[in-house]
């Protein structure tokens, strides 16, 4: 459903329609510059059906114009489309954004009655889950278990039943993440573990890989996990319009209105990203040591000490041309790393961003802001299917499933 919004900016007066489409979830920050004066607007869309709320948060307020039924070629207000699950263009407004809807929704039928249907289906609860995820992966972290049980009993899913752990639970909300792809990138664990099964030598470097991951990666590597995870639902209004695009494999027009500009919190999310992803990404390469038929901590050129004292911008190097691990090398920018994480990184304008990078002498790069946004979530959804191997491999080695390894 569309609500329209008559605003106004209280720095310069500038009359603003805005017309909001709601998605998902109950609660929606916009944020974007005035185009008259350049200064900072902020609202909040609360959902309270039959009506969505709007709440006037920063240099805005209520403003009583006249507005005409389909007004996008006025010259006397600005007219700001947004939706929470889309990308409208600034050119075409609100009838670009009816198509878009489309497209989505074109997508999700044809998945109707499949298992990527089902998958799909339980994007509904992601925002709610979160929270309880979050709440449960604390008490882990912190070894307080005695209260999981309870706060994971709150989790809604379409695909488990009954009373499940914390394990379960966390692969399957990470497979509604996924969706519908999560079964193509589950896929890789797939034949892995028929590799394993088919060769001895490679049975027995799995569980010394399983043996050294539990004792000396797995603690360090959720941590890092949980921090990137919370900072991206804490972000989640920024990307999720990024994420359902990239997972219905759309294409993103760059001439778009983006609902958020919180680019004062986006600008540091890949740098940090890119540092978490880069330390767990051992976890693949020790994977593709025994692929490659050698030990486990056995590399090419390398040892395991210096393989771990390499540069961050190394760390795929000894996987990136395997065909089954290359998926794990896609979107890693070490220059955009470099901005992002040393805030070397600013918005020149609207839907511009302008970086710095370079060790003598700093060089300038630009790049639009929704492609920052796009590499920033194809870079998570990366993270979040490494996570899946993980907890894939950790429940074959502990759950003690060896009998099928023999």
């Amino acid at each position: 459903m569309t609500f329209r919004y008559k605003i106004k900016c209280n720095t310069c007066g500038r009359n603003i329609l805005v017309r909001f489409g709601m998605g998902y979830t109950e609660y929606q920050e916009c944020e974007f510059k005035c185009d008259q004066c350049s200064s900072d607007i902020k609202f909040s869309i609360t959902a309270k059906p039959p009506q969505a709320i709007i709440d006037y948060l920063e240099n805005c307020s209520y403003s009583d114009f006249q507005d005409s039924l389909f007004p996008d070629d006025n010259k006397k207000y600005l007219i700001k489309n947004f939706h929470q699950d889309f990308l409208s263009t600034k050119k075409d407004g609100f009838f670009y954004s009816v198509l878009e809807l489309n497209k989505i929704l074109e997508k999700r039928f044809s998945y109707s009655g499949s298992a990527e249907g089902v998958l799909v289906a339980n994007f509904t609860f992601l925002e709610k889950n979160w929270r309880i995820v979050k709440q449960a992966w604390q008490m882990k972290n912190n070894n307080n278990n005695n209260f999981i049980e309870d706060v994971l009993k709150k989790y809604e899913s379409i695909t488990i039943e009954g009373v499940c752990g914390f394990e379960d639970i966390l692969f399957d909300f990470n497979n509604t993440v996924l969706a519908p792809e999560c079964l193509k990138y589950n896929k890789i664990a797939e034949k892995l573990v028929q590799e394993y099964k088919s060769k001895k030598s490679k049975r027995k470097e799995f569980l010394k890989l399983m043996e050294y991951y539990r004792d000396n990666l797995m603690v360090d590597h959720m941590e890092k996990f949980f921090n990137i995870y919370s900072d991206f639902f804490d972000l989640y209004n920024d990307f999720r319009p990024f994420l359902m695009y990239t997972n219905h494999k759309l294409d993103i027009n760059l001439d778009i209105n983006i609902a958020n500009h919180n680019f004062h919190r986006t600008k540091m999310f890949y740098g940090n990203l890119y540092e978490a992803y880069t330390s767990n990404i051992i976890f693949i390469s020790l994977l593709h040591n025994i692929h490659k038929g050698r030990r486990f901590d056995e590399f090419c050129n390398l040892t395991l000490s210096k393989y771990c004292g390499l540069d961050k911008s190394k760390k795929t190097e000894n996987f990136k041309n395997t065909e089954m691990f290359i998926f794990f090398d896609d979107f890693l920018t070490n220059k955009l790393r470099n901005a992002s994480h040393h805030g070397n990184i600013k918005m020149i304008d609207n839907d511009v961003l302008e970086y710095k990078s370079g060790k003598e002498s700093l060089k300038r790069y630009t790049m639009h802001y929704g492609r920052y946004m796009q590499i920033c979530v194809e870079l998570f959804i990366r993270f979040v299917s490494l996570l899946q191997l993980e907890i894939c491999f950790f429940y074959i080695f502990n759950k003690k499933i060896k009998s099928d390894l023999k």
